[in-house]
């Protein structure tokens, strides 16, 4: 069976199954929980601050979006031993199982966690390479904790998980390829529930030694809120920033079973590779383009029924040119412009993490019929103006339908593209 656009509907049935997601876990800039980070989103403030280091040019260091201290201290104990990213996996993790009502530490045999990172377990690596180098002993948990798996692994461990357990990574894109994989092992019935999500300390100075000798963090003269402009006229980069983001995805069944209730509805996905090389996205946005027809094909709406778009929006040059492209090949024509914004300024681009941080953004806009703005987009790049959509700019917007898109994607030129419903 295919739809209007020729693409398959299904390999097996004919039809997709829903997948609903029942409950979201999120660590950012923003603070603790999803809650906080939807009201930073709709106050439309971005949050970064000068970094304490001083791997900037002149005496200034550059804008990060760092965890709030308090969360660091609320680490559970068990979590303080691991690398911080898995450690802030864990608790986004548990927070979305106590939303979708299941209990941590028991065994749950059709339960399984795929998380996603771009950096790993840092913090962990560069300790083990210190202790090396340094001739000091080696402690024996760095074994262990210093795997990429440490994340789904710690959290399966924790909550008595026997499913499906990996961690994958897609740059960028991880959190996002996360979710997408880990609904497709409820399709294939490999599991009734899957947390899905990411994690990834992108304030660590390693990185941002890294991506400040490639060019591509932002900075602002008077305010660092306002380093990372995404779709700007006079945008200069991205703020990283560390983060957390998790959902509990399920089967009908099981929420049937279980009475639990929706969040909202996975609807559709589409993770491609593109051409664009190391820079993630190609000049016209043929690969992001991809990615959102076959998210759009698999959930069954055409593009006049996307409400809202979560943009990947990093605010550097290349990125946000090829992401314009991208939408304006897709949206042509619409009779109605689609609203899309960027939350990175609120949560800092989170690596790994970005794309679960921002799915939860785009179910609340859903829910809550708000899309939010973007902070500092106060003078757009003209290529943003077309009459097929919307930035939304200075104060969130309402909006209208069912259908809500969030995008990612990544170095290597990976994207993903995932599709919610109301649910």
């Amino acid at each position: 069976m295919t739809d209007q656009n020729g693409s398959q509907r299904s390999v097996l049935t004919g039809e997709f199954p829903e997948v609903f997601v029942t409950g979201s876990g999120a660590l950012s800039a923003a603070g603790l929980g999803s809650a906080a980070l939807w009201e930073a989103a709709l106050e439309g403030q971005g949050l970064a601050k000068l970094s304490s280091d001083a791997t900037g040019s002149g005496d200034q260091g550059h804008a990060i979006c760092s965890l709030p201290e308090t969360i660091w201290s609320d680490l559970p104990r068990r979590a303080r031993h691991m690398d911080p990213s898995s450690g802030l996996a864990l608790m986004a993790a548990l927070e979305a199982l106590a939303e979708a009502g299941i209990k941590s530490g028991e065994e749950h045999p059709r339960l399984g966690v795929i998380g996603g990172t771009s950096r790993g377990p840092m913090q962990k690596w560069v300790e083990a390479v210190r202790r090396l180098d340094a001739g000091r002993r080696m402690l024996p948990s760095l074994a262990a904790h210093s795997t990429v798996s440490c994340q789904s692994g710690a959290i399966a461990m924790e909550v008595g998980a026997r499913g499906p357990s990996m961690t994958v990574s897609a740059t960028c894109a991880s959190a996002a390829t996360a979710i997408a994989s880990a609904a497709e092992q409820i399709l294939l019935g490999k599991a009734d529930i899957m947390l899905a999500g990411g994690a990834d300390c992108g304030t660590d100075p390693l990185i941002i030694q890294q991506m400040a000798e490639a060019g591509v963090l932002g900075r602002h003269r008077n305010d660092p809120r306002l380093a990372c402009r995404p779709f700007h006229r006079d945008r200069n980069g991205m703020t990283l920033g560390d983060g957390a983001g998790f959902l509990v995805l399920e089967s009908a069944q099981s929420v049937a079973a279980r009475g639990a209730r929706p969040i909202g509805v996975l609807a559709g996905w589409g993770m491609v590779t593109g051409t664009g090389g190391r820079t993630a996205v190609e000049e016209d946005g043929s690969g992001l383009v991809r990615a959102m027809k076959e998210a759009c094909a698999m959930a069954g709406c055409s593009r006049e029924e996307i409400a809202y778009v979560n943009a990947h929006g990093t605010g550097t040059l290349l990125n946000d040119r090829g992401e314009m492209a991208a939408y304006e090949r897709l949206f042509a024509g619409r009779k109605t412009p689609v609203a899309i914004s960027s939350t990175k300024p609120v949560t800092g681009h989170c690596l790994g993490a970005t794309g679960a941080l921002e799915a939860i953004c785009t179910m609340r806009a859903l829910a809550s019929a708000k899309a939010p703005a973007t902070p500092g987009l106060d003078c757009p790049d003209p290529a943003v103006l077309a009459a097929s959509h919307h930035f939304v700019r200075e104060n969130p917007i309402l909006i209208t339908g069912d259908f809500a898109m969030s995008n990612a994607s990544g170095f290597w030129s990976q994207h993903a593209s995932l599709i919610f419903r109301r649910a």
